[in-house]
């Protein structure tokens, strides 16, 4: 059994900070979310991701903001800033800071990545949570709104976007996203990045400072190294998984392939970590299909992501894992 999945970033002080303001009693935001509004006067905390989820899920609710992910630094908790992002801050050029980010981002979650990768003339960065089971829409939409708010806060001018990509379903109105990214925002695609031009990746940032950088990498070597030990095996293969399933051609060849190794190795490893391809498969669509259901997402959307063919084959299958079908199964 994993142990839980501990998150400390500083959208959850955010949060909390747009919750009472909205005149949430401390007791009503614990009930809710289990988070204690505490955390608001206590510098360091970890509290668990399904406890985030569940502070971006109430706060949604109260504000009536369906893209509350983009609009939440906004409006509160300008002054926190975690310092992974401070390494960031101080980079030489925004393809520095980009990379420094695909390097301590597991410091904000160790179910958190991200990926900064070449498209022929553009450059992709993605974020991703590697855990099935705690997929939602607002933590990718916090997470890569927070590179137009940096940029914003410090100065830095010309970085437009090419375009924007998210993996859940719009639930509200879409021209709010393309309107605060200033480019094409797509929805139901196969990661979550946007997507910069080559050139605007070599922008300077106002403000360089090589010392505080080098004290602050220092700084996140050393809490890499004392991070618990986990299976990374398993987690790149979901990683690998929750990024090509929509496309409905997953098999255990193709994800032996984007690790680098056979797929009779891969079987084997698999066999050796108690499990097989087609069992984790079907944990993780399990997983996501009770996630998208709670996040509203209808049957044609989610049968879609999760890579079936037809919605008769994906009720078929989740009948068989709930012992009743999608829609009842949505009513408990």
């Amino acid at each position: 059994m994993r142990s839980q999945t501990m998150i400390s970033t500083l959208d959850t002080l955010a949060l909390l900070e747009c919750l009472k303001s909205y005149h949430l009693s401390d007791a009503e935001i614990m009930e809710a979310t289990g988070v204690s509004s505490t955390l608001l006067s206590t510098p360091d905390f970890e509290i668990p991701l399904e406890n985030l989820i569940r502070l971006w899920k109430k706060t949604a609710e109260v504000t009536g903001d369906s893209a509350i992910g983009i609009h939440l630094r906004q409006h509160y908790g300008s002054h926190y800033v975690h310092f992974v992002n401070h390494i960031g801050i101080n980079s030489r050029d925004l393809a520095e800071a980009l990379q420094y980010y695909t390097r301590y981002g597991k410091l904000l979650c160790s179910a958190f990545s991200y990926e900064l990768r070449q498209e022929n003339d553009r450059f992709a960065f993605s974020f991703s949570i590697n855990s099935p089971s705690h997929q939602n829409p607002w933590i990718p939409e916090y997470h890569l709104s927070l590179i137009l708010y940096f940029a914003s806060m410090l100065g830095i001018q010309g970085l437009t976007l090419e375009e924007v990509r998210f993996r859940h379903s719009c639930s509200g109105n879409p021209q709010i996203y393309s309107d605060f990214f200033g480019a094409p925002v797509f929805f139901d695609q196969y990661e979550n990045a946007i997507i910069i031009s080559d050139e605007l990746m070599n922008i300077e940032i106002p403000g360089y400072d090589s010392h505080l950088q080098t004290v602050l990498k220092k700084q996140a070597d050393d809490i890499l190294e004392k991070l618990p030990q986990v299976n990374e095996l398993l987690g790149r293969i979901e990683k690998v998984i929750l990024k090509n399933l929509g496309s409905g051609m997953l098999d255990i060849e193709m994800v032996a392939q984007e690790l680098g190794m056979h797929r009779s190795t891969l079987h084997r490893r698999l066999r050796e970590n108690g499990c097989s391809f087609s069992e984790l498969l079907t944990t993780i669509r399990k997983n996501l299909a009770e996630c998208y259901l709670e996040q509203g997402m209808n049957i044609n959307q989610i049968s879609f992501l999760l890579g079936y063919s037809n919605r008769s084959n994906f009720q078929v299958a989740f009948k068989s894992w709930f012992g009743r079908s999608p829609g009842v199964f949505k009513k408990r």
